[in-house]
């Protein structure tokens, strides 16, 4: 998230940008993002950032749209030797659980603590919010997109699934990194 303080037109914007996305009051603003209306949606962060590491976990990190599902089914593919029929039955959502998705169906984490080695999780989390992988073993890999494609996708996704917002709009609250 940009660090500046934002301008009454910023502001503004993004007051809009919420406003159009935030039917039936299902989100939040916390920490300059806009999160899940969940009752423990800002416990489940930190439970996030403090989870262990274990030596077998694979992270995949990157902003939405970026390629994030395509990276997340090469992965799972390699961790399966290339053998298409050790994954063709199970969805990616089973393979490589989203970590950022799964708060908005229950903010429980107990269920990735249970999960069988070796881990594979994407997310769309910023760094303040992923574990520390300093000194350990388990590996992050991030993922990055032109942003301008990255833009046009997430501008036709917020679109065509949660609002109708206007392009510069969008543009703008894109490049001021409040999307």
């Amino acid at each position: 998230m940009n660090s500046k303080p934002m301008s009454s037109e910023q502001i503004e914007r993004r007051a809009k940008y919420i406003a159009a996305i935030n039917v039936n009051n299902y989100y939040i603003e916390h920490d300059g993002h806009i999160l899940p209306n969940k009752p423990s949606i800002i416990e489940w962060h930190q439970t996030v950032k403090d989870t262990t590491i274990r030596p077998t976990d694979i992270w995949i990190c990157g902003y939405m749209k970026s390629g994030n599902t395509w990276l997340s089914e090469i992965v799972s593919l390699i961790m399966a030797d290339g053998v298409v029929d050790k994954v063709f039955n199970r969805s990616i959502s089973e393979r490589v659980p989203n970590i950022t998705l799964a708060v908005h169906v229950d903010c429980n984490y107990s269920w990735f603590e249970g999960l069988t080695d070796p881990r594979i999780t994407v997310n769309h989390l910023e760094i303040k919010y992923l574990p520390r992988f300093e000194g350990k073993e388990g590996k992050m890999i991030y993922i990055v997109r032109n942003p301008k494609d990255v833009c046009v996708s997430l501008y036709h996704f917020h679109h065509m699934i949660i609002a109708a917002i206007d392009w510069h709009d969008f543009y703008q609250l894109f490049l001021d990194g409040h999307t």
